[in-house]
């Protein structure tokens, strides 16, 4: 779902030679969100050494803005769970004039609200049949999903993951 989407997008932006961003950032923030360590990703990215120590958050706060404000990048934040501060990250905003971009997955329309989304887009599950072929991709060749002693197991598996793509 989200996640798959931001992939594509990553790839899609990440080939050499592909127009548009001077650097293409991918961060997993997930339940936990740590902000040292969202400023490491980012870091590495952008050749910043940076530590995941906390005594040091502003500065590296500073440094990420610094190299940030010289290029224009796109931010991918996956599975964001609360609101995160960017301006604490270091991430300049996006403006017309930088022509950089943020994109982020959640799970609460919430949180993308709070953090000031431009868009919204919403990704539904898959339905049951979309689910399926998903599964039986998963699964491969080599497990026979058709037998009489495995399908409706499988059946139940697939109606279990509720149409989330990682899940399947």
């Amino acid at each position: 779902g989200k996640t798959t989407l931001l992939e594509m997008i990553n790839n899609k932006f990440s080939e050499i030679g592909a127009p548009g961003f001077q650097v293409v950032i991918w961060v997993t923030v997930s339940k936990d969100a740590d902000v040292h360590k969202i400023q490491k990703s980012i870091g590495d990215r952008v050749g910043q050494s940076l530590s995941a120590s906390s005594s040091q958050a502003e500065e590296q706060a500073e440094a990420i803005f610094t190299a940030l404000s010289k290029r224009r990048f796109l931010l991918l934040l996956d599975d964001v769970w609360e609101t995160l501060d960017l301006k604490d990250v270091g991430i300049p905003q996006p403006s017309a004039k930088n022509r950089s971009k943020i994109i982020l997955t959640a799970r609460s329309r919430e949180v993308c609200r709070k953090m000031g989304t431009e868009r919204l887009a919403k990704v539904k599950a898959l339905n049951e049949c979309e689910s399926w072929k998903l599964f039986k991709k998963n699964v491969g060749a080599e497990v026979d999903l058709d037998s009489i002693l495995i399908n409706p197991h499988a059946k139940v598996v697939v109606k279990r993951c509720g149409g989330l793509p990682l899940a399947l």
